[in-house]
């Protein structure tokens, strides 16, 4: 596959990460979110049942909000997305709806490749995400130039899957692409793409899996961006240092919730083991609370934010709710600024 064609693969690739990371996706432009039987998006009857980490970004909401247009004047722009638009006419500003992504596969005692060792995670995340892109394609003209620059094309139970010889960067192996519907690309290893197809067919998609499903459903309906699935998953990877896996080993399943609006609110959940660990784990956060606002005092804005931090939960269920204002996003916007003034960066 050439470098032109990676355009539509990495650019894709980093409205996730910039959306549901940092909140960046409000760069892009989309719509509403299509939502199917149960709650979450339609898009999670693609999402294998033994996927780790589930996320999702209304892409269309977060472009209308006033974010947006604070960040604006710090967001990357170039010859990357004109790129992009001229080659398979996509409008990352404009056709983009909303993003669903499936991260690793969860690992149960005596399976298969279940190890405590964190060495092989990164990869094997890598190797089973699938992304799930919604918008408004032209999907013949885009079709026609994976064709053309694809390594191989397959028809994998009635849907083409457009390969890349060699290896990708971002899926650790071959990668692939896909329309799974009209106006829905799925992106991900040759096996990740394979998988979301027969998940569709099976009906084993991650809506068989009570407990993802309950945080999900808890999601409060005005956020337009979570992220929610084992703890685990993330601290087995290697690069997550060997104190932080120590003191988030109690803690099982997570969830991240937010509005991106003129400002950013949200709550991230968490559930322990048991109900000990609970408290255990609501004692840390205590501690740590008392800590920052003790720190507080230096500056009237992020006290706000500092004050904002709100902690609730028994039992086993931890629950940290936040607020960022809009003067704090302008603190952000202008040390961003700063930053590439002063690296010649315009």
């Amino acid at each position: 596959m050439t470098r032109r064609t990676r355009w539509f693969l990495v650019g894709s690739a980093l409205i996730v990460v910039a959306g549901l990371c940092t909140g960046l996706v409000a760069y892009y432009n989309g719509g509403l979110p299509v939502f199917g039987a149960g709650p979450g998006p339609a898009e999670l009857s693609y999402i294998p049942e033994t996927t780790a980490v589930v996320a999702f970004a209304n892409v269309g909401e977060i472009m209308k909000s006033d974010l947006r247009k604070r960040l604006q004047a710090v967001l990357p722009t170039g010859q990357g997305k004109d790129q992009l638009q001229a080659e398979t006419g996509v409008d990352l500003e404009h056709d983009i709806d909303t993003v669903v992504a499936g991260f690793g596969a969860a690992e149960t005692p005596g399976s298969a490749g279940a190890s405590d060792k964190p060495s092989s995670t990164a990869q094997n995340a890598a190797q089973s995400t699938i992304v799930l892109i919604r918008g408004h394609f032209d999907q013949p003209r885009i079709e026609g130039v994976l064709k053309e620059h694809a390594g191989t094309t397959e028809d994998y139970k009635g849907k083409q899957l457009f390969e890349e010889s060699g290896g990708s960067s971002w899926s650790k192996g071959p990668g692939a692409v896909a329309f799974l519907e009209p106006g829905l690309i799925a992106l991900g290893s040759v096996e990740a793409v394979r998988l979301a197809i027969d998940t569709r067919g099976s009906g084993r998609s991650i809506r068989k899996d009570a407990d993802v499903m309950k945080f999900v459903a808890d999601v409060d309906p005005a956020s337009n961006a979570w992220v929610t699935g084992r703890l685990d998953a993330v601290t087995k990877d290697a690069n997550v240092p060997a104190v932080a896996r120590e003191h988030l080993a109690a803690v099982q399943r997570f969830s991240l919730s937010a509005r991106v609006d003129g400002g950013l609110t949200g709550v991230l959940r968490a559930e322990a083991r048991d109900d000990q660990s609970g408290e255990d784990l609501r004692s840390v956060v205590r501690g740590g609370l008392a800590a920052v606002r003790l720190m507080g005092g230096q500056n009237a804005k992020l006290d706000v934010a500092i004050n904002s931090l709100q902690l609730s939960g028994s039992g086993k269920e931890l629950a940290l709710s936040f607020t960022m204002p809009p003067d704090i996003l302008d603190m952000v916007n202008g040390v961003a600024g700063l930053k590439n003034l002063t690296s010649g960066k315009h």
